[in-house]
């Protein structure tokens, strides 16, 4: 089915074209940092790029789309290990056949975009927190640093962690020291990016969409004037009530691709397994609800760019999370 949907003719044309510009740039040794994307997708294709000698750009743009094939693929074992954190065997197969068959995962998969690496190394960190031998915690920051390696707005998972690590795991045994080692992991995973940022701009928290991510709309977003963008001049200009509205119709433009893009079959079982959530009956409620954490960590961040751009790949690594949801309607109506 992931092959069936990819068209190898197709030139890249968008943010793919950049990954693959960065990823050969980056196998033949100069690793300038693009300030609009972080290098962790471009880095992984680095190494099979360096392998190809082509004077045709499709074939590297060929094999860009057949990694991120595999990496789609390879995600539906993690995907499995993450749903036995809710269900038996049986459920889990289905929860990792519904992420299997997901039309908007498999296209995206063939687009050479970052998406399914960043969906992999999500799944695994949540896979990690959740489990109950605290020897994995460690790993699941890492994995939570290397998702910002892969996309510049992959910053939600640090948050959605460490309240997941709290609420389940608070009462084990030296859980608050452990957590400052596991920060500081964390804290090396990312540090090269903010080395190489202040090499190259001066400021190791530099990000291009923080000065700009505030704009009126989107014919501003890449016309604005420097700074202009930027959250206190967005504030200065219309007020608390203005900034609540924007982020208002952030939220309302997330919610309304994603119910366009949870056909063809999860806008179906979605509202049922949010009500089923409730009151959980074969799952622990403790990962129950740290799959809420995830989900609305999630979509409270992304509710700022989506007030002006709506752009439904930023989506696509909430869907594990939603098919965890999906799964608990399929397991109530067949047992019970």
């Amino acid at each position: 089915l992931k092959l069936y949907t990819v068209d190898f003719s197709i030139p890249p044309h968008s943010d793919d074209f950049g990954y693959i510009i960065d990823s050969t740039q980056y196998s033949q040794g100069d690793f300038f940092l693009n300030p609009r994307k972080n290098p962790g997708w471009s880095l992984v294709l680095s190494p099979f790029m360096a392998i190809i000698n082509s004077d045709n750009f499709l074939d590297y743009t060929t094999l860009a789309k057949i990694l991120g094939i595999a990496i789609s693929t390879i995600t539906i074992v993690p995907m499995y290990l993450l749903a036995r954190r809710f269900f038996d065997e049986k459920y889990s197969l289905v929860a990792s056949c519904l992420f299997a068959f997901e039309p908007h995962l498999n296209y995206n998969s063939g687009t050479a975009l970052a998406e399914p690496l960043l969906i992999l190394v999500l799944i695994l960190s949540m896979n990690f927190i959740l489990s109950d031998k605290t020897k994995y915690h460690c790993l699941a920051f890492v994995f939570t640093g290397l998702c910002w390696w892969v996309k510049l707005e992959a910053i939600y998972p640090l948050f959605a962690i460490i309240l997941i690590y709290f609420f389940v795991h608070r009462s084990k045994l030296n859980s608050l020291p452990k957590f400052f080692l596991y920060m500081i992991v964390f804290l090396l995973i990312v540090s090269p990016i903010f080395i190489q940022r202040y090499e190259q701009f001066g400021d190791p928290f530099y990000v291009w969409y923080n000065e700009i991510i505030f704009s009126d709309n989107y014919s501003q977003l890449l016309t604005s004037p420097e700074n202009a963008g930027k959250l206190e001049y967005f504030v200065e200009k219309h007020g608390i009530l203005g900034l609540m509205d924007r982020l208002a119709s952030g939220l309302m433009n997330l919610f309304n691709i994603l119910i366009r893009i949870s056909y063809p079959y999860l806008f179906i079982l979605i509202p049922f397994g949010i009500l089923f959530s409730l009151r959980p009956i074969e799952q622990k409620l403790m990962n129950v609800k740290a799959n809420w954490i995830m989900i609305i960590v999630i979509i409270s961040v992304l509710m700022i760019p989506f007030a002006i751009v709506d752009e439904r790949r930023y989506l696509l690594p909430i869907f594990p999370f939603l098919i965890i949801l999906s799964t608990i309607p399929i397991q109530r109506i067949t047992n019970y």
